[in-house]
């Protein structure tokens, strides 16, 4: 690695360059599907792993098309003759990539200043990673960067705010549904790099700041807040892109309780964390506190937790390489959790909204599969949520009118003792959960139709007008809250286009 990061100040040129390395990548097909094609690989891997088979992957980079000479150049880290290159791009253009200093003389060969990875229709230029920490670097689009992404909500807004931009990558995406975005970041090098990225992708809504957290923008309101924060939960600042310097998960908690302050009613606050799992402590209830008092509906979405030992291993493993260096600090880390009295670390998304009525609500569930656009089914969940509030009494709900989703999946028992009593069902666009019925409400529930009241389909179903009295309704209105919980029955008035 350069000991002194690029660019160390920006000009025009470097602008001009960036929107030239955009053309010449769209020009030799430089996306994701077809790198991974060409390295046979099912989806872009991080650079830890690209490090372990970089020999199987210049084999298979070995020809001389322009694009597997700009992968090696750009996505392997590799020293290509200046021959090669200068055939991929065209003489001019190397020359002028080199006197800004985006090419690296090497021997007789040139490397990238910078990795440059495809991120959907964006291409995002960051530090190559590093076995040591340095305080300016900026990690690329990472597995965290696309799981923000997929859960982002895209309800068209004013203006967004990007609480840590890194590289800008996030931002860039946000930019595609909001008239204006705001990206702040405390270290002015990934500030720096996002404005390039900027320039390469050709998008010139977003207001780049540094300084800390919301400290950039004082005083101001947004539609939306999204943060991928450094939330490792370690006992030191191993590497700042990843870990806060901030005891176990304070950054975190930090984030989301200055969130509703700069959030506008009916406005979102996304931050992907890490949690620490104290022993004797609902973990559920700790987050609760988080989001107490905030005029705000919260829902966690949990992804999954790992014990300490595991959670701190995989961590290190990421860092540093061999058993030796692994074993020592994994005495440190563990200590620290000691001491702390941290038994696991939680992974997962907590999504704030906003003012949305007099009782706001706090919910926790499990993420047990990852729709495909899963910022609208957080966006739909809402909505779900909003309207079992206006059913809170039985009666209310009687009067409501009901249809099953149309993405609902239905699973008889695959066990033969159980096949007579119960099915499952649950949504293909939802986040995995199930709820097992008896075949008889099964069939109740795929009765539902919009034009008519639960009431009347009860009434229907049961063939009397008297309904059923006290346990027996609240146990049947409870599953039935439960299945628009869960989005498998829906409100039938209007409800798609309240969420569009």
């Amino acid at each position: 690695m350069s000991p002194l990061p690029w660019p160390e100040s920006l000009t025009p040129r470097h602008f001009e360059a960036m929107q030239c390395v955009r053309d010449v990548l769209f020009q030799v097909g430089y996306e994701e599907k077809k790198l991974c094609a060409l390295l046979g690989t099912k989806e872009l891997t991080t650079f830890a792993e690209r490090h372990r088979k970089m020999p199987l992957y210049l084999q298979r980079t070995r020809g001389d098309t322009a694009l597997e000479t700009l992968v090696r150049l750009f996505w392997l880290r590799g020293s290509v003759p200046s021959d090669a290159v200068a055939r991929a791009v065209g003489t001019e253009l190397m020359k002028d990539w080199e006197q800004i200093g985006l090419l690296i003389q090497d021997g007789d060969g040139l490397r990238a200043a910078v990795e440059i990875q495809p991120f959907g229709e964006l291409f995002i230029a960051a530090d190559w990673p590093g076995k040591t920490s340095q305080p300016w670097q900026v990690m690329g689009v990472a597995p965290t960067t696309r799981t923000l992404a997929d859960f982002l909500i895209r309800r068209p807004g004013a203006n967004a705010l990007d609480l840590g931009t890194g590289s800008g990558a996030l931002a860039l995406r946000a930019s595609r549904f909001h008239e204006q975005v705001s990206a702040v970041d405390c270290n002015s090098r990934a500030v720096t790099l996002a404005q390039l990225n900027a320039a390469m992708n050709d998008v010139r809504d977003i207001r780049w700041k540094v300084g800390d957290l919301f400290e950039p923008v004082t005083g101001e309101s947004f539609d939306l807040i999204f943060c991928n924060p450094p939330f490792v939960v370690a006992p030191e600042t191993a590497l700042e892109s990843t870990h806060s310097c901030q005891l176990a998960d304070q950054l975190c908690q930090r984030i989301v309780g200055q969130a509703p302050e700069f959030l506008r009613p009916g406005g979102y606050c996304q931050v992907l964390c890490n949690w620490a799992q104290r022993k004797g402590e609902d973990w559920g209830e700790r987050l609760r506190g988080w989001c107490h008092e905030q005029d705000c509906d919260a829902w966690v979405l949990h992804s999954h937790s790992e014990d300490a030992a595991d959670y701190a291993f995989g961590r290190l493993g990421e860092m540093h390489d061999g058993p030796e260096t692994v074993g020592r600090s994994l005495d440190e880390w563990m200590a620290y959790y000691e001491r702390e009295n941290i038994e696991a670390v939680g992974f997962g998304l907590i999504t704030l909204r906003r003012g949305s009525g007099e009782k706001n609500w706090f919910r926790c569930t499990p993420i047990l599969r990852m729709p495909p656009r899963a910022g609208d089914e957080i966006e739909r969940e809402f909505a779900l949520v909003d309207f079992l509030q206006t059913v809170e009494d039985d009666q209310s709900l009687l009067h409501a009118r009901l249809t099953i989703s149309e993405d609902v999946q239905i699973q008889k028992s695959l066990s033969p003792a159980e096949a007579t009593r119960e099915v499952y069902l649950w949504r293909d666009h939802g986040f995995g959960e199930k709820v097992g019925l008896d075949p008889k409400l099964l069939e109740f529930v795929k009765r539902l139709h919009t034009k008519r009241t639960l009431r009347d389909h009860l009434q229907e179903f049961i063939g009397t007008r008297e309904l059923p009295q006290g346990r027996r309704l609240q146990q049947f209105l409870k599953v039935i809250r439960r299945l628009i919980e869960l989005g498998i029955c829906i409100p039938a008035d209007n409800f798609s286009t309240q969420i569009a």
